[in-house]
């Protein structure tokens, strides 16, 4: 005798049971070790395209809206004003806070302060006043003017409030500064905001609310610094006096959620797939080895996941997600392998078992390889991670498993005839079966039809419903605008610049027929320094030597008129002597009053060396019309339009979504054909496939929901999941293995839905999409495999190869 060569002495050492079993277990183990040290995250964007503007779009969208910013809401929990109360409490919970974490923004000014900035605006007026406040100097400065003027001064005088009004009069008896006050007044008001300075701090009108807003350094998609920071600041408000409450809006909070929201999915489903599998098999094979089918996908996803995270930066949550459904697929070929070995099949029946269960892998395979060239990163993760699982499970259920199973009786059969396994119809049954389905196919399609698709992936996002309450709860309070506006944008690299930019946007609105009170935007509260150098000339050139005279003497004869003193507005020409000698440059460079930081903050950000301007125009095509007309005359602007971004991801997901599917498509008929090699055999391999992808549509039309980036992808893996089914029947019908074949295919379409039905548990709204697509969609498909196939067979027998074994294998 020959000895055995050590090339055979370790593919003998590798396949007897011991070996098998210490191999599996160290792979699993070894993976599950390192998860801890891979990069996991709920970020929403993965699901948008790489190399288009739709990710930069959705990235700046994101900043703009919530930035950096955290909004702190302090009020008395009986509902009363105690403004003295709120204010300690939230001085106190200021003191408190970590530096490195988030800092107090000022929101407003002691009353010094304020009346500070009003003296330096009134100094700075003219580099306030634009166009059309010049244009109205003239009818200003005449004596019908003045005389109009003085007679509402007069007016006010005469009220209980007279002698504050008097003594702004000394000053300003035109109120030209009374004007620049009151666009700022609009442009805080074009936002809705409704909080007044009280003691330093800013209160609803009624007092019964403070407004605290704060910055952090912490982004957003940083989820380990969102738990730093949030328990930070859960410690802060829980210190709080038992009679004051403290409330939380930032984009902090998104994170936090939907991170804890699909942690708990994951969780949920995980558990229910591995109890219902094991109750299942238990329950269906009555043998307990059969636990070692529920291993195996378990035992495959592992590394399988190991090793697709790796390959990534981060590794998206909601992919993970799909490991139930995956597990449900993956579990197929332990299926058949059991079913092989428990009925006494041996080492033949897994021979004749491996080309259709391979058939059946390969174009599952095709699926999810076709992700892995998607421009969508979470689908190429999702490729990446499924692909490993189901190569990683078919070497299991074929190499591993046939050691854990003993051949016997399958006792769910025992005593029947062989043919009730299998739905074999006379014709007339098959006529009836067959126009029942193509019945049952043109409803499908009719429901499906009536989808709509949902582009906003944000409505993916699975915040917790008391989040999104309390962000309601703060627009009621404090109001806000913006959120449904369309953002003009202009980036330079430094403010001065950027600025300069922001005031050519709003002359440019202004021009093409945009309302000044339809436009949020800095310009009109804080120009730019070249801006105001330009109207300070203008007023300069306006008040010429003979323009002040004529002023000047029509003012004192009209104040003489209405019984105004001589001296009355010996401040105002004070002042006005100021405007005229101040030369711009020098005038211009004055520091803007302190009440003007807050909203420079919410207009102008810088950050990474790049300052950014922003402008809030109506969301419509008129005003969207101008913008465009603006862009063209600056080629910096950016003018980002919600109700365009939507269309423009419609376009994007659906473009994505037909090119992954026709690749997809592709491979499967390649491979099909290849292996088959008969055209009707190919097509009735379709029907299942065909019939569950439209019937996944139909269930969520039914439902009444929408058509979204996650059920499309649920919608390409029952393509991949339903051809199997028809594969394996159609093979099973002309290789006569119908009975083990229709029982394999019964239980895999079972673990399937099983798996998928999980996913109906779930809170993430991708995820319970998901789980109706699949659950509708591979049920579907399994009954036109089951019953739609073999009526087709029996009514044109020229699709499938004749079943001329069946009977004697049976």
């Amino acid at each position: 005798m020959t000895a055995a060569s050590p090339r055979q002495r370790l593919g003998r050492a590798l396949r007897t049971p011991a070996c098998v079993g210490v191999v599996v277990l160290a792979v699993t183990l070894l993976a599950g070790a390192s998860l801890p040290f891979l990069r996991f995250d709920g970020r929403i964007d993965a699901m948008l395209p790489d190399r288009s503007e739709l990710r930069d779009v959705f990235a700046f969208l994101r900043e703009i809206e919530v930035a950096d910013k955290i909004v702190v809401t302090f009020a008395m929990r009986d509902g009363s004003a105690d403004p003295c109360v709120l204010a300690a409490a939230a001085d106190r919970f200021q003191e408190r806070l970590d530096p490195a974490l988030a800092v107090p923004l000022r929101t407003a000014f002691e009353p010094g302060a304020v009346a500070d900035g009003f003296r330096r605006l009134a100094r700075q007026m003219p580099g306030y006043l634009d166009a059309s406040d010049l244009a109205r100097l003239e009818a200003d400065t005449s004596p019908d003017g003045i005389r109009r003027a003085l007679e509402a001064l007069r007016r006010k005088v005469q009220q209980p409030e007279g002698l504050f009004a008097a003594s702004a009069a000394r000053a300003d008896p035109l109120d030209w500064t009374g004007r620049t006050v009151q666009k700022i007044a609009a442009a805080v008001a074009a936002f809705g905001y409704r909080a007044v300075p009280v003691e330093g701090h800013l209160m609803d009108p009624e007092r019964r609310h403070l407004l605290l807003v704060l910055s952090t350094p912490v982004g957003m998609m940083d989820t380990r610094g969102v738990r730093r920071l949030l328990a930070h600041l859960g410690t802060l408000t829980a210190d709080l006096p038992a009679a004051v409450e403290a409330r939380l809006v930032c984009g902090h909070l998104h994170t936090a959620g939907n991170e804890a929201v699909i942690r708990r999915d994951i969780t949920l489903t995980s558990v229910a797939v591995t109890v219902v599998f094991a109750l299942l098999f238990l329950g269906v094979y009555r043998d307990g080895r059969a636990g070692f089918v529920v291993l195996i996908p378990f035992a495959a996803s592992v590394p399988a996941l190991a090793l697709a995270a790796a390959v990534f930066d981060s590794f998206s949550y909601m992919v993970v997600g799909f490991g139930s459904v995956i597990a449900g697929i993956a579990i197929d070929y332990g299926i058949h392998t059991y079913v092989a070995v428990r009925g006494g099949g041996g080492d033949r029946a897994l021979r004749l078992l491996l080309r259709p269960v391979a058939l059946s892998m390969l174009t599952t395979l095709c699926v999810f390889v076709a992700f892995c060239f998607s421009a969508i990163p979470a689908y190429r993760q999702l490729g990446a991670f499924a692909s490993g699982a189901i190569l990683l499970s078919l070497i299991y259920a074929f190499w591993a498993l046939p050691h854990a199973v003993k051949p016997a009786p399958f006792p769910l059969f025992r005593g029947r005839d062989a043919r009730a396994a299998a739905f074999t119809p006379s014709r007339g049954a098959a006529r009836r079966v067959a126009a029942g389905g193509a019945a049952l196919l043109l409803a499908g399609v009719w429901l499906t039809a009536r989808l709509r698709f949902e582009a906003d992936v944000a409505k993916l996002d699975g915040t917790p419903q008391a989040t999104l309450d309390e962000e309601a709860r703060a627009a009621a309070v404090w109001g806000g605008g913006e959120s449904r506006a369309a953002i003009l944008a202009v980036e330079a690299p430094d403010a001065a610049t950027a600025l300069r930019l922001n005031d050519r946007v709003y002359d440019g609105l202004l021009a093409a027929g945009v309302a000044p009170a339809a436009i949020s935007s800095l310009t009109p509260v804080s120009p730019s320094d070249e801006t105001r150098r330009a109207r300070r000339r203008a007023w300069s050139a306006y008040w010429t030597d003979a323009r002040s005279r004529a002023f000047r003497d029509d003012l004192a004869r009209v104040a003489a008129d209405l019984d105004f003193s001589d001296q009355a507005f010996a401040s105002f020409w004070t002042l006005f002597d100021h405007w005229r000698r101040t030369p711009a440059a020098d005038a211009a460079d004055d520091a803007p009053p302190g009440f003007f930081e807050p909203l420079r903050e919410r207009f102008l950000h810088t950050r990474d060396g790049v300052a950014r301007v922003v402008t809030f125009i109506p969301d419509e095509p008129r005003a969207l019309a101008a913008a465009r007309q603006v862009q063209q005359a600056i080629p910096a602007l950016r003018v980002i339009s919600r109700t365009a971004f939507s269309q423009a991801l419609s376009t994007a997901f659906s473009s994505e979504v037909l090119r992954v599917s026709l690749l997809a498509a592709a491979l499967i008929a390649l491979v099909t054909v290849a292996t088959i090699r008969h055209a009707g055999m190919v097509l009735l391999s379709a029907v299942p496939a065909v019939t569950g992808v439209i019937w996944g549509g139909g269930a969520m039309a039914l439902l009444g929901l929408p058509l979204n980036v996650s059920n499309l992808v649920a919608g390409i893996i029952v393509l991949g999941l339903c051809i199997d089914y028809g594969i394996c029947m159609v093979y099973a019908r002309a290789r006569g293995m119908s009975r083990d074949v229709f029982r394999a295919v019964t239980l895999s379409a079972a673990t399937t839905v099983l798996g998928a039905a999980a996913l109906l548990l779930a809170r993430h709204p991708a995820f319970f999409s998901i789980g109706v697509t699949l659950v509708a969609g591979v049920a579907a498909g399994y009954l036109a495999a089951a019953l739609l196939l073999p009526a087709l067979q029996t009514l044109w027998p020229c699709l499938g190869l004749p079943p001329a074994g069946e009977e004697k294998a049976e």
